[in-house]
């Protein structure tokens, strides 16, 4: 993927499932608890995508700018103006890209977990191997709210009554300069989760947009090669907070 040099104000998240930034959450009626005992539900954890690397950079001089260049994939040249401070940011693009984010994948557990302690049969699901290759959802237009795609083919072939769909839609550290100078360093996470009734691909529950941003600072620098580790335990930390976090975002339902 080539670096790009984008606008600070462009949007960042690119989503799996459809939906944007105003996404609004749905939340579970208490009464799923009670009636649906014993059906079988389906967890499904979506392939994650590779690490990016944010820079952000304000310029100073004559002509000040606010500048941001995101970093995923393989690096290539750098920019005439952001070549001094290629080194670092491939630096510290390649260790987040060694990140297996075991962290937040073991979510997939803490649902079926869950579910079952509390009279369901879940099961973890394969991932699709094309996620691409489920068809639009035209279905009913009413008061309810679909899926955009339609996954009750999927749903039925895992014999499952509902599904529960898990995706970690970017991650990654995000290094601020100002001119050449590092100046702090953050980590940070976008994640989402539903869960759709398969006979009809009705979304029950529904994290919202602010449920899954997740970001924290970090006490290091991204120009100092000893401190890229710290960084990149912290980024760990908080996928596996962001896991912990969409797991009680659900299971509080049911108390």
């Amino acid at each position: 993927m080539k670096r790009k040099l984008l606008v600070i104000s462009l949007s960042l998240m690119v989503i799996l499932l459809g939906g944007c930034a105003s996404l609004k959450p749905i939340p579970l009626d208490r009464q799923f608890w009670q009636k649906h005992e014993g059906d079988r539900v389906g967890v499904v954890l979506f392939p994650y995508p590779p690490a990016e690397t944010i820079v952000n950079v304000s310029d100073t001089g004559p002509y000040t700018r606010v500048s941001q260049y995101i970093y995923g994939g393989t690096l290539q040249s750098p920019d005439m103006d952001s070549a001094p401070r290629f080194t670092e940011e491939m630096r510290i693009q390649q260790a987040a890209q060694q990140l297996d984010v075991r962290e937040f994948s073991r979510l997939q557990g803490l649902f079926v977990k869950g579910l079952n302690e509390r009279g369901f049969n879940a099961f973890k699901v394969g991932q699709p191997g094309n996620t691409k290759a489920i068809p639009t959802f035209k279905g009913v237009q009413d008061k309810d709210t679909y899926e955009s795609r339609d996954f009750r083919a999927f749903g039925k072939a895992q014999g499952a009554d509902y599904l529960v769909l898990i995706e970690l839609t970017s991650y990654g550290p995000a290094c601020n300069y100002i001119d050449l100078n590092s100046y702090s360093a953050e980590v940070r996470a976008h994640a989402r989760a539903e869960l759709l009734d398969v006979s009809t691909n009705r979304i029950l529950w529904r994290t919202g947009w602010s449920q899954g941003e997740f970001q924290k600072t970090v006490n290091a620098s991204c120009s100092v090669p000893e401190q890229i580790p710290v960084i990149m335990d912290a980024q760990k930390r908080l996928l596996d907070d962001a896991a912990d976090a969409l797991s009680r975002d659900f299971f509080l339902e049911s108390q």
